[in-house]
C-alpha cells in the first residue's frame, strides 16, 4: 500500500509541477508517476532499450477490449546499433565463440565517456560489481536480442518516445533517429550535451523535465 501510494502522490505531483516530480532522482520517477496515471509505461536504457521494445511488441498478446497491455515505451539510448566494437575484434569474436575466458571491455572498461559527470564516471568504472568486459558468445546473444528487437519495433503499436545524447559514443544516435522516426508512433528528442548513461543525469538539457512532460502528454493517445 506504501508503494501504491508513493505513485498516486507521485502522479499527483508531476502533474501540478513535473520540473519537481521530474527533478526527484532518476527519471524513472517520471515513468512511475505517468504509470500511476494513465497505465503502465516501459522504459529501458541501451541493451535494456531493446528488451522493452521485444516486451511491448509481443505485449499485443495480452491486449483486450480494455486497451494495451503497455500504454507506451520510453527507450533512452537504445543499442539498436552499438559502435564502439573495433572491426577487428568483432571478426575476432568469431574465432572465440567457445573460449570463456576470453573478454572484450565494455564502454567504460574501455575509458569511453558515458556521463558528462567526471564523478559519476570514476566511479563506475570503480564499481566492485561491474562488470569489465564480456565473452564472444555473450556478444554474440546481444547481437541476436537486438536485431530481434529491432525487427519486432514495427509490431508495437503503442507510442515510443525515444531521448539520446548528442554526445553518445557507444551506440549510432543517427541510425536510432531514423528508425524511431519510421515508426507510426514514434518520438525522437536529442538530449544536447548528453552522452549514454541519461538516467544518472536527470537535469541535463532539462531532460527529466521534458520526460516528464512527454509521457503526460503523450498518455492518452490510442493505439496505432
Amino acid at each position: 500500500m506504501d508503494a501504491v501510494a508513493e505513485m498516486l502522490r507521485a502522479s499527483t505531483s508531476l502533474r501540478a509541477d513535473p520540473e519537481s516530480a521530474a527533478s526527484a532522482g532518476n527519471p524513472a520517477n517520471a515513468a512511475k508517476a505517468a504509470n500511476a496515471a494513465s497505465g503502465t509505461w516501459i522504459m529501458g536504457t541501451s541493451l535494456g532499450g531493446c528488451l522493452a521494445a521485444l516486451f511491448a511488441a509481443n505485449a499485443v498478446a495480452f491486449e483486450d477490449a480494455a486497451g494495451p497491455a503497455v500504454r507506451g515505451i520510453v527507450l533512452l539510448a537504445p543499442a539498436f546499433r552499438p559502435y564502439y566494437l573495433p572491426l577487428g575484434e568483432m571478426i575476432d569474436m568469431a574465432f572465440h565463440l567457445g573460449n570463456r575466458a576470453k573478454t572484450y571491455a565494455t564502454p567504460v572498461a574501455r575509458g569511453i565517456r558515458i556521463c558528462a559527470d567526471d564523478v559519476r564516471q570514476q566511479a563506475l568504472g570503480a564499481d566492485p560489481l561491474g562488470t569489465p568486459g564480456f565473452d564472444a558468445r555473450s556478444h554474440l546473444w546481444a547481437q541476436v536480442l537486438i536485431a530481434k528487437s529491432e525487427f519486432q519495433l514495427r509490431r508495437v503499436r503503442v507510442p515510443v518516445l525515444c531521448f539520446q545524447g548528442d554526445h553518445d559514443r557507444v551506440v549510432d544516435a543517427k541510425h536510432n533517429e531514423k528508425l524511431i522516426a519510421s515508426h507510426r508512433c514514434g518520438h525522437f528528442e536529442w538530449v544536447r550535451g548528453g552522452f549514454h548513461d541519461l538516467q544518472a543525469e536527470p537535469d541535463i538539457d532539462e531532460f527529466g523535465t521534458r520526460l516528464a512532460r512527454r509521457l503526460l502528454d503523450t498518455g492518452d493517445q490510442g493505439w496505432a
